[in-house]
């Protein structure tokens, strides 16, 4: 995989024969999430508390995640840690 969000840059008959495929940042970050979302706002959260200087919140790191090209991944890990907030 090359994650970028310059996709037209990366044709797929270019990638093929070298066994690659070019991906969105968002849909990659999903892919992730989807495959283990427990650990994914486990990491997002450790990501955050790792940002010290200076601090760095979860909401805030997931808003520069979604101005940065993955805006669905941001929603659908914020939706996740609120939910895990209430419960």
């Amino acid at each position: 995989m090359i994650v970028t969000e310059n996709v037209s840059d990366f044709p797929e008959a270019a990638l093929r024969p070298f066994g690659l495929a070019a991906i969105r940042l968002d849909d990659f970050l999903l892919d992730q999430f989807d495959l283990g979302p427990t650990t994914t706002c486990q990491v997002i959260t450790e990501q955050a508390a790792a940002m010290t200087h200076p601090p760095v919140a979860a909401e805030v790191l997931l808003a520069r995640l979604a101005r940065s090209g993955a805006p669905k991944f941001a929603k659908a890990v914020s939706e996740r840690l609120a939910d895990n907030d209430l419960g």
